[in-house]
C-alpha cells in the first residue's frame, strides 16, 4: 500500500504544477466566486478539488479493473509499457518546452465564473479526466499496480501531490489575484524534465536483454562446507523448513558423530521474488547456527550483485559476524562495521540475514523471543545524520555571509568527516539504490536520503550546492589545487570544449547500465575508491587496479587544472548541473569577481561551484583572452 501512496504522490508533487497550470483558469474563476465575501470562493474550491478527487478514484477504479483484466490472460504487455512510457517521456518533454501546451477552448469554456455558481463539485470531476502529461503519467504507473485498490490508491495519492500546487489559489478570494512567480515556473518546467527522463529509462529498461528476475541456484555440497569446514556430513531436512543438519565425528570414536550447527538458506525465509535486493539482486547467503541461536559460520552465496560491492563482503567481514546471536540488531557502524560504498548491498545482506537467524531461532528451534523489537532495528549510522545537519546550517551560513575562509574550513571538514570518518557522498550508484528502495531509503539508509535532499533542494536552490560544500571528493580536489603548484589556464575555447564531456559520460554510464544491469560501469566514478579504508582499497587494487590509478590521476591533475573531475567529468555533477539550471536564490557573478572559475560560473548558474569569489583576484585555472 506505501509504494502505491509513495509512487502517486511523489508523480503528482513532482509533475503536479504543469497538471495545475493547465486547470489555472478554472481554479482562477472558482477563487473569484467571494466578490461577495472570502467564503464563497473557498468553499467554491473546495467543491472543485472535491470533485477533482472523484474524478481521479473513478478513473483509478476503471483503470485498475482493465489491468486486472489484462494481466492474467497471458499476454504480454510489457513492450506496451514500454513504447508508452518512451512516448510518455518525449511528450512530457514537449509539454516542458512549451509546444505541446493546453489551450483547448473546452476548458476555458468550463472556467467561465458564472458556470461555478451552479456547477463547481462537476467541473471538478470533468477535470479528473484531463489527459494532460502528468496525468498520463499517473495512468502508466496505476496500470503496473496489478489491482483495483492499488490503482485507486495511487490516483488519491497522485491527487494529493497536485492539489499542493493549488494552495496558492486558496489566496485568491483574499486577495483577489495571485502573482506569478519566475521561480515556480521554472521548478514546473525542471520537473516536467525529471519525470521524462524517469520514464524514458523506465521504457528502454522493458527491452533489456537480461532477464528480469535471477533466482539464485540452489545449495551444494561445496557451498554447505564453506559454512561448516569441520563438519563430516550434511543431513537435508525439509520440514518445518528447509534445513541442513552439520555433523562431525566424535574424536576417538568414528561410529558416534554429534550435530555442530544447523544450516538455513537465506532465500527460503522470503517468499518467491520478495528477497532484499541490492543494486543488482539479492544477496543471498547461508548461515549456521548453535543451539543458542548464536552464528556459527556464514558465506556469500552465488548471486549477479556488482562485482566490486560483493566484493566487499569478504571474509574477514563475514567472520566479524560469527559468534553474533539471534537477537542482535545488526546495526551498521554501532554492531557491525560499514562497508565502503556498499551501502544497498551491504543493507540487503543484513536484512536477509538478520530476518533468516530470527525466523530459524524463533519457528524453527524454538527459542525465546527477542530482547529487542523489529522496529527499533536501524542499519544505518546515527553518525552521519548528526555531522550533515550542523554542517548544512554552517554552509548556509558561509553562503550568504559569504566568509570565504570559512568555507575552506567547511571543505576540510567535509573531507575528514563526511570522506574519511563516514564514507557519505552522492554517486550515481547511489541514485540508483535511491531508485530501488523508494520511501524505504529513509530506513535502511536514512543519511543517505538526507543527503540526497540536501543535493537537490541545494541545487534547484542555490546551484551546485553541494558540489561547492558537501562532496569529499570536490572538496579534497579544491584543497589540492591550493598547493602552490603551475598551473594549467585553458583558453575560453578549451573550457567549452571540455565542459560538455561530463553529460557524454552520463549518458554513456546509463546506456551501458541498462544494457548490462550491472552497476559496477559506475564505479568509474573516483569517490569509493578515494575514501576507503586501507583494507578496502587492497582488495579494490587486487580487482581494479586501473581504476585506483585513475582516481589518484584525478586528484593530481588538480595540481594543473582546478576540479578538473568536478567540472569536466563527473556524471553526478552532470545530473545535479540539470537541476541547477533552476537557481531560484542563486546570486548572479560578477565576472571581475570570480576568482574560482569564471568560465564555468559567470552567466552559468548551473555550472557555478558557489565557491565565494573575492572582487579582484584572478581567475583559478582559465584564462582570459579578451
Amino acid at each position: 500500500m506505501w509504494s502505491h501512496v509513495f509512487a502517486g504522490f511523489t508523480i503528482g508533487l513532482s509533475a503536479g504544477l504543469g497538471c495545475v497550470a493547465t486547470c489555472a483558469p478554472i481554479f482562477l474563476a472558482a477563487g473569484l466566486q467571494g466578490a461577495d465575501g472570502p467564503r464563497r470562493g473557498v468553499w467554491a474550491l473546495l467543491q472543485l478539488l472535491f470533485g477533482r478527487l472523484a474524478g481521479y478514484v473513478a478513473f483509478g477504479l476503471a483503470l485498475g479493473a482493465v489491468g486486472k483484466a489484462l494481466l492474467p490472460s497471458g499476454v504480454n504487455i510489457l513492450p506496451f509499457f514500454g513504447i508508452a512510457e518512451i512516448l510518455l517521456a518525449a511528450f512530457l518533454v514537449a509539454y516542458g518546452l512549451g509546444f505541446a501546451a493546453n489551450r483547448s477552448k473546452f476548458c476555458a469554456g468550463l472556467g467561465a465564473a458564472n458556470r461555478f455558481a451552479r456547477f463547481p463539485f462537476f467541473i471538478g470531476l470533468l477535470t479528473g479526466f484531463a489527459l494532460c502529461p502528468p496525468f498520463l503519467a499517473a495512468a502508466v504507473v496505476a496500470l503496473r499496480a496489478e489491482s483495483i485498490s492499488g490503482s485507486a490508491i495511487i490516483f488519491t495519492a497522485f491527487f494529493a501531490g497536485t492539489s499542493v500546487y493549488a494552495l496558492p489559489f486558496f489566496v485568491v478570494p483574499f486577495a483577489g489575484k495571485v502573482v506569478s512567480s519566475g521561480a515556480l515556473r521554472r521548478l514546473g518546467q525542471a520537473a516536467v524534465f525529471v519525470m521524462a527522463a524517469w520514464f524514458f529509462i523506465k521504457g528502454v529498461s522493458v527491452f533489456s536483454p537480461v532477464p528480469k528476475v535471477w533466482e539464485p541456484p540452489y545449495p551444494e555440497s561445496a557451498d554447505l562446507a564453506a559454512v561448516e569446514p569441520g563438519a563430516t556430513r550434511f543431513e537435508f531436512l525439509k520440514a518445518p523448513r528447509r534445513k541442513w543438519n552439520a555433523y562431525e565425528e566424535k574424536t576417538g570414536a568414528p561410529a558416534m558423530e554429534r550435530r555442530i550447527g544447523i544450516i538455513y538458506y537465506s532465500q527460503d525465509t522470503f517468499p518467491e521474488g520478495r528477497a532484499p535486493k541490492g543494486y543488482a539482486g539479492p544477496v543471498p547467503s547461508l548461515v549456521s547456527l548453535d543451539n543458542s541461536g548464536k552464528i556459527r559460520g556464514i558465506s556469500l552465496h552465488h548471486n549477479i550483485e556488482t562485482g566490486s560491492y560483493a566484493a566487499r563482503l569478504d571474509p574477514v567481514f563475514l567472520q566479524s559476524l560469527k559468534g553474533k546471536p539471534y537477537t542482535d540488531p545488526f546495526r551498521v557502524g554501532e554492531d557491525i562495521d560499514a562497508i565502503t560504498g556498499a551501502t544497498k548491498t551491504l543493507d540487503a545482506f543484513l536484512i536477509s540475514l538478520r530476518e533468516t537467524v530470527r525466523d530459524a531461532a524463533l519457528n524453527d528451534m524454538g527459542l525465546p523471543g527477542l530482547a529487542i523489537a523489529s522496529s527499533d532495528v536501524k542499519l544505518s549510522s546515527i553518525g552521519p545524520l548528526l555531522a550533515l545537519i550542523p554542517l548544512t546550517a554552517c554552509a548556509l551560513i558561509v553562503y550568504f555571509m559569504g566568509l570565504t575562509r570559512i568555507r575552506y574550513v567547511i571543505l576540510g571538514v567535509t573531507v575528514i568527516v563526511l570522506g574519511f570518518a563516514f564514507r557519505t557522498y552522492l554517486d550515481l550508484s547511489g541514485f540508483l539504490g535511491a531508485i530501488h528502495s523508494g520511501a524505504d531509503i529513509f530506513t535502511t539508509a536514512p543519511q543517505f536520503a538526507l543527503l540526497l535532499f540536501i543535493a537537490l533542494a541545494g541545487s534547484a536552490a542555490f546551484g551546485r550546492f553541494y558540489c561547492g560544500y558537501f562532496c569529499p571528493f570536490g572538496a579534497l580536489s579544491e584543497l589540492v589545487s591550493k598547493i602552490p603548484t603551475p598551473k594549467i589556464a585553458l583558453s575560453r575555447r578549451g573550457d567549452g570544449f571540455f565542459r560538455p564531456a561530463k553529460y557524454i559520460v552520463l549518458a554513456g554510464l546509463i546506456v551501458a547500465y541498462l544494457m548490462t544491469r550491472n552497476a559496477g560501469v559506475f564505479f568509474i566514478e573516483p569517490f569509493a575508491i578515494t575514501f576507503a579504508a586501507p583494507g578496502q582499497l587492497s582488495l579494490m587494487w587486487s580487482g581494479g587496479s586501473m581504476l585506483v590509478i585513475f582516481a589518484g590521476l584525478m586528484l593530481a591533475v588538480n595540481l594543473a587544472i582546478p576540479r578538473f573531475w568536478c567540472r569536466y567529468l563527473c556524471p553526478t555533477g552532470a545530473c545535479l548541473s540539470v537541476l541547477s539550471l533552476l537557481g531560484i536564490w542563486y546570486t548572479e557573478r560578477k565576472e571581475s569577481a570570480c576568482h574560482g572559475c569564471y568560465n564555468q560560473g559567470f552567466g552559468r548558474r548551473h555550472e557555478c561551484f558557489n565557491c565565494l569569489p573575492v572582487r579582484g583576484a584572478a581567475p583559478d585555472g582559465i584564462k582570459d583572452e579578451t
